[in-house]
């Protein structure tokens, strides 16, 4: 955003700018879509570095390992069979 503010203010046109953003969302979104990877929800070490994954970047280590077995066995007693 602060990129897009500097572009504003050397007189780029917001909608370039908006249109630009829409285009990178779109290829990010195909990349993702051809690289993503099916989870079996029966594989429990699948899920648990999924979860690893996901909440390391938001949390200490120590308190990410902690809240791991948590989420997953969370996730796991509310799945639906479909």
């Amino acid at each position: 955003m602060k990129i897009s503010q500097r572009h504003i203010m050397e007189g780029v046109h917001p909608r370039v700018l908006t249109d630009g953003i829409e285009l990178a969302k779109v290829e990010c979104l195909k990349f993702l879509e051809s690289f993503k990877v099916p989870v079996d929800a029966s594989d429990k070490v699948k899920l648990l570095n999924v979860a690893r994954t996901s909440v390391s970047t938001k949390l200490t280590p120590e308190l990410a390992n902690l809240l791991v077995d948590i989420c997953v066995d969370a996730v796991l007693c509310i799945k639906k069979d479909r």
